[in-house]
């Protein structure tokens, strides 16, 4: 009898753990639910970046700028590689979301811009667990034969009782950047890889006209062309009113935008009001 309850306990035992483990294993089943696609049974994301000096007339037979250092930071990391012949530098098993990425080169603008490594509807893993996210980003000229150049004079009615404007006095300052609008222009991405928001440092110059009123800039260019804006300093001067009799003024240059071309030459003569 002794015998007999002591298997009825065990066989007991036994179902009831049985009970148990099956619900532990549901319980770790639900536990599984994802609702992000990435970064799930060892998936990742292969970042190519493309990198093109903007120097020529299209961006598809663009010269490719190789040894550009492109670093891209994610999650409190940063990847860094140089660019080889093609231009092209490769970043494996990143994961998904935003990443901020710079790309510096030799005699070019800087690029930085932030990129969307999110998975979209059309993009597929390879039997790996790797899918590929990839962008063509163009960079600017700012030293050697592709730049441009934009000249001219500066002009102001320093003296009402002569008809006309005058030259403006020589060490005003001239400056010009790129507008900033058309830069998404220059870049192209995959499905994923989609660029959100871009700024190119090394865009700004500046200069000062001499004593003749004419000043000279070197600016980035574009061989599809590439706006420029250029503006000035306001600066105060005596205007003469009358015989014998001057008043200060404030004189100012509105904003222009210029379109320029690698290796061309542009003329802006500079009207103060």
């Amino acid at each position: 009898m002794r015998q007999k309850i002591l298997t009825i306990i065990a066989l007991f035992l036994i179902i009831v753990m049985t009970i148990l483990s099956c619900k532990k294993a549901n319980e770790d089943e639900k536990q599984v639910v994802v609702t992000n696609k990435d970064n799930i049974d060892g998936r990742k994301i292969r970042y190519i970046v493309l990198v093109i000096s903007g120097s020529n007339s299209s961006l598809k037979s663009g010269n490719h700028a190789d040894s550009a250092i492109v670093s891209v930071s994610m999650n409190d990391s940063i990847y860094s590689k140089s660019t080889d012949t093609s231009g092209i530098a490769s970043f494996d098993f990143l994961n998904s979301g935003n990443a901020a990425v710079s790309v510096r080169h030799k005699d070019h603008t800087t690029v930085s811009y932030i990129v969307d490594l999110t998975m979209q509807d059309k993009d597929k893993y390879d039997s790996n667990n790797i899918r590929t996210a990839s962008t063509m980003v163009a960079l600017f000229p700012i030293n050697g034969s592709q730049i441009a150049t934009i000249k001219g004079m500066t002009f102001a009615d320093l003296n009402l009782t002569i008809a006309g404007n005058e030259v403006a006095p020589g060490g005003l300052n001239i400056h010009t950047v790129i507008e900033s609008s058309q830069l998404l222009n220059y870049v192209n991405h995959s499905s994923a890889g989609k660029i959100t928001q871009i700024a190119y440092s090394n865009s700004t110059n500046n200069t000062q006209t001499d004593a003749n009123g004419n000043y000279s800039i070197n600016v980035p260019a574009s061989g599809r062309g590439l706006k420029i804006i250029v503006y000035s300093d306001d600066f105060a001067y005596n205007q003469t009113i009358a015989v014998n009799s001057t008043q200060r003024k404030i004189y100012k240059f509105e904003r222009d935008t210029l379109l320029v071309f690698s290796s061309g030459v542009n003329f802006q003569d500079i009207d103060y009001k």
